[in-house]
C-alpha cells in the first residue's frame, strides 16, 4: 500500500512520516541518527525534488531569498534542500493551467520504481498539498493521511513579531493555500482517508488510537511532548482579532477553512 502525508509544513507532517516509518513503512532514505531540529524531516528526496520542479518557477518566496540567491541552493544537515518557499505566494492559477492536461512522465516513473522496491512505501512533501491533484493521475490505489495544525501554533512557530505584517500575511497566506487545498483533495478523492488535529495528536491518545485504527496495524509511538512548542493564548486572542483586516486577501478565510477540516475528522 501507498500512504501520502499531506499536511501544511510544520503542521506534524514530520512526525506522522516517521511514526509510518518506524512502523515498517518505508518513507524514504535519510539519516535516522538526526532528529526533526537536527534537519531531518522525514522527506523523500526524490519526491521533494519532483514537486519543487512541478512549482519552479510559480512561486514567489520572501524578499530575502530574492536577495540572497545562494542560500536556496544551501544543504541542510539531513542532506535536504533549505525550504525558501514555505511562505511564498503561489501564481496557482499558472500553474494549474500548465499542468491541467499535463503530467511529467518522471511521476510515473518514480512510482513504478519504488512499487518494484517496496511493498508498503509512501512520502510526505508539504509542498504535495499543492501538487496532489498531478500525483494523483498516475497513483495506484493508495490511502492519504492528512494533518492540520491551527494557524495560530504556526505563526508562533515562526517567531513573528507582531509589527512585521508582511510576514505575518505571507504564513497566513501559505496556511489558508495549504488548507484550502487538501479540504479540496478531501472532498474530491475516492482513496481511503485519515484527518488528524496536530494539537489532538500530541495531547490526546485518542487521537493516536484513530490514526492505529485507520492503519490497521500496530504503530509506534514517535511522539515526544518536549518537542511540542505550545503557544501563549492571549498572543494568539491578538492575532486572530488581527487576522480579520487581513482576510480579503487570503486565499479563504483561515476560520472557516479549520471548522470544515474538524468537521471532517
Amino acid at each position: 500500500m501507498i500512504y501520502i502525508v499531506l499536511g501544511m509544513h510544520k503542521s506534524g507532517t514530520t512526525l506522522i512520516s516517521q511514526i509510518l516509518h518506524e512502523s515498517g513503512i518505508n518513507m524514504g532514505i535519510f539519516n535516522e541518527s538526526l532528529n526533526y531540529d537536527q534537519d531531518n524531516k522525514y522527506e523523500r528526496h526524490s519526491i521533494q525534488e519532483i514537486n519543487r520542479q512541478l512549482l519552479d518557477g510559480f512561486l514567489i518566496p520572501p524578499l530575502k531569498d530574492w536577495t540572497k540567491r545562494k542560500s536556496r541552493y544551501q544543504y541542510d544537515r539531513a542532506g535536504y534542500l533549505r525550504n525558501s518557499d514555505s511562505i511564498a505566494l503561489v501564481r496557482f492559477r499558472r500553474f494549474i493551467k500548465k499542468y491541467r492536461h499535463y503530467t511529467p512522465h518522471r511521476l510515473l516513473e518514480t512510482i513504478n520504481d519504488l512499487n518494484k522496491t517496496h511493498p508498503n512505501w509512501g512520502f510526505k512533501d508539504p509542498r504535495t498539498c499543492l501538487t496532489y491533484s498531478i500525483w494523483s493521475r498516475v497513483l495506484p490505489e493508495h490511502r492519504l493521511v492528512i494533518i492540520y495544525r491551527h494557524y495560530n501554533q504556526l505563526l508562533r512557530h515562526y517567531h513573528i513579531p507582531n509589527w512585521n505584517i508582511i510576514r505575518f500575511y505571507r504564513v497566513l497566506y501559505s496556511w489558508s493555500l495549504h488548507n484550502k487545498m487538501i479540504y479540496r483533495h478531501l472532498t474530491q478523492t475516492n482513496q481511503k482517508v485519515i484527518v488528524l488535529n496536530y494539537e489532538k495528536l500530541m495531547m490526546e491518545d485518542e487521537e493516536f488510537d484513530r490514526f492505529e485504527e485507520f492503519m490497521e496495524l500496530e504503530l509506534t509511538d514517535a511522539r515526544e511532548p518536549s518537542l511540542y512548542r505550545r503557544r501563549n493564548q492571549e498572543s494568539d486572542l491578538l492575532m486572530s482579532r488581527f487576522m480579520r483586516f487581513l482576510i480579503p486577501f487570503l486565499p479563504a478565510d483561515p476560520d472557516l477553512i479549520y471548522k470544515m477540516l474538524e468537521e471532517k475528522k
